[in-house]
């Protein structure tokens, strides 16, 4: 629509153009591609005449910059692609658009979801001890005894790395 032909050319050459001249017409940020020029015709005495393009307007596409901040969660890899932070996991789906009105560039992430430490397993105190698996960390463990005068041996309680429940 007009809104995004107002955000995606820059038409600042193109102000106070008299007929037979002509301007140049190049991508607005954060669009990229060729500029144009346009040309006011000779005989032009209105000046709400809006330029028409000498051949056809700029071919412009819109080339994402990066988000600043960066959305929580959310980082790019050594390949320079989006991917979950450490402490998420999921698949990265994201793109950008550009508002109208405002031209303001408005990203959407979505994927990535926050890894949670495990909810302690039950343990009968007057049989088990494990007081440090009260809160374990995704991808961490912790060690389970026998709380005397119960025997046994000792057994590890692990939070899956990739945990997503509570």
């Amino acid at each position: 629509g007009t809104a995004e032909k107002l955000c995606r050319y820059d038409v600042s050459n193109c102000t106070d153009v008299m007929g037979g001249e002509s301007c140049e017409v190049a991508c607005r940020w954060p669009y990229m591609g060729t500029s144009v020029r346009a040309q006011c015709l000779s005989n032009n005495i209105d000046p709400t005449t809006k330029i028409p393009w000498k051949e056809k307007p700029p071919a412009c596409a819109l080339v994402c910059p990066d988000p600043n901040p960066w959305p929580p969660g959310y980082s790019k890899n050594s390949t320079v692609s989006w991917a979950c932070a450490e402490d998420h996991i999921g698949d990265v789906s994201w793109r950008c658009v550009i508002q109208e009105g405002s031209c303001a560039v408005l990203f959407d992430f979505q994927g990535c979801l926050p890894k949670a430490p495990c909810t302690p397993p039950y343990l009968d105190p007057c049989e088990f001890d494990g007081p440090q698996c009260a809160s374990v960390g995704s991808g961490s463990s912790c060690e389970i005894r026998c709380q005397a005068p119960y025997v046994g041996d000792m057994t590890i309680g692990t939070c899956l790395e990739d945990n997503l429940n509570p």
